[in-house]
């Protein structure tokens, strides 16, 4: 009897460590394992307007419309060329005058293209945004009771996340005064939200289910 007990705890044991049971269990440590891998797939990034490398930046006149944005917009390239993400070139580039004449004008420009410390600190998902660091989950405050939606066995949690891993270039003050977001992305303790779904493997996050 006490040998069959043995074998049976060995087995509950095993079970347990291999987490057989516990990826479909409802639970704090569950849900949280769940959400960081989602977090860690998806990477605070800053972005500047555009992308596409390389990018050709009209220089704004003094009587441009909208020439406050478009010099943020520069702004935010001259700061990544600051911290040598980015080359320029001064150059002169043929436009149309407006959108009433076909007439043809030179202006100056600023073409910007990624240098090899750019790519690398790109967005490995998207290619779109510069990676500054990721998000962790602090705590896990509290969920739903699994139900029954659509098909789907889903809960609805929440919890706190604090930024980790942050890259020094993300303290220069030319990145800091370019891209304001920086401060509020960076907050610790942020209250968020998560839908979590279940599906054979386990609990995965809402925004993988299509994935």
């Amino acid at each position: 009897m006490k040998y069959m007990m043995k074998i049976i705890v060995a087995i509950v044991l095993g079970l347990v460590l291999t987490g057989c049971w516990s990826k479909k269990e409802a639970g704090k440590g569950n849900f949280e394992n769940v959400i960081n891998e989602y977090l860690e797939r998806n990477s605070i990034t800053i972005s500047p307007l555009r992308t596409d490398f390389p990018v050709t930046m009209e220089l704004p006149s003094k009587d441009s419309i909208g020439m406050e944005m478009e010099q943020e917009n520069i702004n935010q390239y001259e700061a990544l060329v600051g911290i040598g993400f980015l080359e320029v070139k001064n150059e002169r580039v043929e436009i149309q005058s407006n959108l009433l004449h076909e007439e043809i004008v030179t202006v100056p420009a600023k073409i910007y293209s990624l240098t090899e410390k750019g790519k690398q600190a790109l967005d490995k998902k998207n290619q779109r945004g510069f990676c500054v660091a990721t998000y962790q989950v602090d705590d896990i405050s509290d969920f739903s009771e699994p139900s029954e939606t659509m098909g789907y066995t889903i809960s609805h949690v929440n919890f706190t996340l604090s930024p980790h891993n942050i890259v020094d270039w993300v303290k220069d003050e030319r990145v800091v005064e370019a891209f304001p977001d920086l401060k509020e992305l960076l907050e610790e303790h942020q209250s968020q939200s998560a839908t979590l779904v279940l599906v054979d493997d386990g609990w995965i996050h809402a925004e993988d289910m299509d994935k």
